[in-house]
């Protein structure tokens, strides 16, 4: 698929088997926000399909139903390996970065984890509605066509239940980073750990290990919490492409 990145990719909850998307949100987005006019192109997607469209003039005559003349309709393909990013709870501040890095890096679940350090984000209905439009936001920027889930928290003893391929916990004591990228280079599906603020307690890391975590090294410095996942998951996505 050819993607022009100059046009604006948008979200959708719509389907778009057409070219007539009733969704009065993205109307609202076309018309009075972005003001884009009639021949302009757009991409739409909605985690299944993507649609390059030139509007009509009939978008800016009806109400909440963009109209148009199809360019492209392709079905998405998710990045391969998924990768499920299982993260310690940071500060809200914080933690917002990180699922806004993991989501335009194609991240395919995004877990909160209780570990010993976290924090108490509350995750109320508001909360989560609010991570996942921030999530729409990064994928819209980036045209990563999957937007991805984010669960419930869960205790540390349930993140390392999970089951993956490959378990990695980025740990500034673990082996170097080249070594795993043999076997990640041969699996479909990958989870990631990172500690929040202060990283993970010593038992953690041994719990991990036990779990099947491989401690690799990501540099030879200690980076922030929420610059450790856009490292991290950003070699991943470049590495084994």
């Amino acid at each position: 698929m050819h993607l022009d990145k100059h046009l604006f990719a948008l979200y959708t909850v719509a389907q778009i088997n057409d070219a007539s998307i009733r969704d009065e949100a993205l109307w609202v987005r076309i018309v009075k926000v972005l003001r884009l006019r009639a021949d302009s192109k757009v991409i739409l997607f909605n985690n299944t399909h993507t649609l390059t469209l030139t509007l009509s003039t009939a978008t800016f005559t009806s109400k909440n139903i963009i109209h148009g003349d199809i360019n492209q309709r392709t079905s998405i393909i998710p990045l391969a390996p998924t990768i499920t990013l299982l993260q310690g709870i940071p500060k809200k501040s914080v933690f917002e970065e990180i699922i806004y890095n993991a989501a335009q890096l194609g991240v395919a679940s995004i877990v909160p984890v209780c570990s010993n350090k976290a924090h108490d984000l509350g995750f109320s209905p508001k909360e989560q509605e609010r991570f996942r439009g921030i999530m729409i936001t990064a994928c819209e920027q980036a045209k990563q066509f999957v937007v991805p889930t984010i669960s419930a928290p869960v205790n540390f003893e349930q993140a390392m239940a999970m089951k993956a391929d490959i378990k990695i916990l980025f740990d500034s004591n673990g082996i170097p980073y080249r070594e795993l990228l043999p076997q990640c280079k041969k699996t479909s599906q990958l989870s990631v750990l990172f500690g929040p603020e202060g990283g993970l307690t010593e038992q953690e890391i041994i719990m991990a290990q036990a779990a099947g975590f491989t401690s690799t090294q990501l540099t030879p410095t200690i980076l922030r919490s929420e610059d450790a996942p856009l490292v991290g998951i950003g070699l991943l996505r470049t590495l084994i492409a």
